[in-house]
């Protein structure tokens, strides 16, 4: 490294204080920056900070040097980056130091760049006039309600004799994780009595025939990059394997994300802590929170800017009538919807996004799940769904909408908003139970809220206690937020 890295003014001064005198910002800064430039690893850091991955790393360096110089050994919650930047650049600095400032500056021009250019082919700007055109190239139908619910409630569905061959023991026989909940029979689905087939490239917007309201709405292709989507599913895929699934009963992972009003015996507002080890580190588990909120945050983001108005007026007037909290674990469950995530593009590539609207505070990842015919009581009309990858070998497994007899067939990159008040289900795979590694796969996400967290977030504001970080016994549970994927 070079000795010359550093020529910094107040350090001349520091024989001069009195010793006794706790060392202050202007001391400690000086000493912080000699360490970085003498460290090769830190000025490697510094020079690939542009990126957010590199440059948490490069802050968590900058507090262990903090603490080091400081008498105050618990980090405070100041931005030590944004101070450190600020000091170098009052002040000369040169050498390898000098080099990675320039190469940090360079890397967030591209990067500014960079991110428009994510923006625009996610249709992230994407202005009013340019929803309305896109939505009007999707195919409309108008669809009356049944007299009944096909499928009705109540059933495991599927549409290939095969399914009812993986599953039928396992369903009438197999070990039940909670015996109060009834066996439910089997149905194989009868085309005839189906009003409408969703194909897998199809992409639809189905009305009911009566008041024009929006039955169910379904884009295909719906986030625009191939690399955004294998980190969203990357990232899904990891979650999934570390949560509990929150429905034993059935088939598949239901991992609950988010804020949770707490199992019904311990009724708490709380960010739910799921895990299934206590291994992780607490810089794991938060890591884990913010990649699954930050790609709740793009989905949430995506449906602004392609759903009609309907439905994303659903969610905002259900979210502003009670001031409710986003999903944002950093935000520690202020009212505020702005907040902070990261879009992956690649192998640790990562475009941040700051005083951006944070997803709505609860929702599902979901790994070959399927859930017989039912209803559920949200506290909004509409819930919304992405399939974020699905395994070409794929057969069954597809969703259906009973109040008008549809079935959508399951594709990636796939989304589906629908009311999840009328009877719906996904059809069972063609898989076997107990195989770790089966050939059907199929992964997405879905927002939806418990009928019971707006009340548990009330009774937290007017109580104003803090998150406990309690440890949800999620386990053989009975909620109302589990959705299909």
């Amino acid at each position: 490294m070079d000795s010359t890295a550093v020529e910094i003014i107040p350090l001349t001064s520091l024989s001069r204080r009195k010793r006794k005198r706790a060392p202050s910002d202007l001391d400690i800064m000086p000493l912080v920056i000699q360490e970085v430039a003498h460290n090769a690893k830190f000025v490697a850091l510094l020079s690939k900070a542009a990126h957010p991955y590199f440059r948490a790393l490069f802050e968590t360096a900058l507090i262990g040097l903090w603490k080091k110089h400081c008498s105050q050994k618990k980090p405070s919650s100041r931005d030590y980056f944004s101070d450190f930047m600020k000091f170098c650049s009052c002040h000369k600095v040169t050498g390898d130091l000098a080099k990675a400032l320039d190469s940090f500056h360079a890397g967030k021009k591209a990067q500014k760049l960079g991110k428009r250019k994510l923006i625009e082919q996610l249709r992230l700007d994407l202005p009013d006039s340019g929803r309305s055109a896109f939505l009007s190239n999707i195919k409309k139908v108008t669809l009356s309600c049944l007299p009944s619910p096909y499928p009705p409630k109540g059933y495991w569905i599927y549409t290939e004799d095969a399914a009812r061959n993986c599953w039928e023991d396992w369903i009438l026989y197999g070990h039940q994780a909670d015996s109060r909940i009834p066996r439910r029979h089997l149905l194989q689905i009868d085309p005839s009595s189906l009003q409408l087939v969703i194909s897998e490239a199809e992409s639809c917007i189905i009305r009911d025939a009566k008041d024009s309201s929006i039955v169910a709405v379904i884009i295909r292709n719906f986030c625009n990059h191939h690399g955004v989507l294998s980190w969203v599913n990357s990232v899904v895929c990891d979650v999934v394997q570390k949560k509990k699934s929150i429905r034993l009963e059935d088939p598949g992972i239901l991992a609950q994300i988010g804020y949770s009003a707490g199992s019904r015996s311990t009724p708490k507002f709380d960010w739910v802590k799921n895990l299934r080890s206590t291994a992780l580190s607490s810089e794991e588990v938060d890591e884990l929170d913010f990649s699954s909120s930050s790609v709740f945050a793009l989905f949430w983001n995506l449906c602004k800017v392609l759903l009609p108005q309907e439905i994303i007026g659903d969610f905002n007037e259900f979210l502003e009538a009670i001031d409710l909290c986003r999903m944002d674990k950093e935000a520690d469950s202020t009212s505020s919807a702005l907040g902070r995530y990261v879009v992956g593009v690649g192998e640790k590539s990562y475009y941040e996004f700051n005083n951006a609207e944070m997803a709505p505070p609860a929702g599902v990842f979901g790994w070959n799940y399927s859930r017989a015919t039912h209803s559920e009581s949200q506290p909004h009309a509409f819930a919304l769904s992405w399939t974020t990858s699905r395994s070409p070998q794929s057969i069954d497994g597809h969703f259906f909408i009973g109040s008008h007899g549809i079935q959508v067939k399951s594709a990636p990159n796939s989304l589906v908003a629908w009311r999840p008040k009328g009877v719906h289900g996904t059809s069972l795979q063609v898989r076997q139970p107990d195989d770790p590694n089966p050939d059907f796969e199929q992964t997405g996400m879905a927002i939806v809220t418990s009928s019971r967290l707006p009340s548990a977030w009330q009774k937290y504001k007017s109580t104003n206690s803090g998150i406990s970080q309690l440890e949800l016994e999620l386990e053989g549970e009975e909620v109302d937020d589990s959705p299909d994927i």
